[in-house]
């Protein structure tokens, strides 16, 4: 969201000028009725009628929704996984290095997060709606956790 207020002119300058006023104008949804929040996504296709949404790519496909382009970009795997989609939100692993030896299975949490049988491009978490990342940032990743487990 952030990202997208700093498209605005006005909106990028007042992030300069007042960045708590930036940061909670572009990280507040609206209330006006144009915007709609639900517990239950499986309601979502009931209830808007000719509506947009922003869903996961399994969700879509659950409901066979149509999958909008923005500038131009369809929101293709390939797309989505080099970051050209705009409305793109990767998945962020937060770990204290100091709780890897505190919380019980973190490390095997992680390698497992990181396997090729979970985010390879046939791993179980694309099923559930997570586009695979390049080869190289893949294998970079994992490295990185290898580094920080040991």
């Amino acid at each position: 969201m952030l990202a997208g207020c700093k498209q605005f002119a006005a909106l990028k300058n007042l992030e300069v000028t007042d960045p708590k006023n930036f940061e909670a104008i572009c990280t507040t949804f609206r209330k006006d009725g144009a915007y709609s929040e639900y517990d239950n996504l499986d309601t979502v296709v009931q209830k808007l009628n000719n509506g947009m949404g922003i869903f996961t790519e399994a969700f879509a496909n659950k409901f066979n929704l149509n999958k909008l382009p923005i500038d131009g970009v369809e929101p293709l795997q390939a797309s989505i996984a080099r970051n050209l989609y705009p409305v793109v939100s990767p998945l962020m692993l937060y770990v204290k290095r100091n709780h890897l030896s505190l919380v019980a299975g973190l490390k095997e949490y992680l390698v497992e997060a990181t396997s090729e049988s979970a985010i390879a491009t046939s791993g179980y978490l694309l099923q559930q709606g997570l586009i695979p990342l390049p080869l190289l940032e893949r294998r970079q990743i994992q490295t990185e956790v290898q580094s920080v487990i040991k």
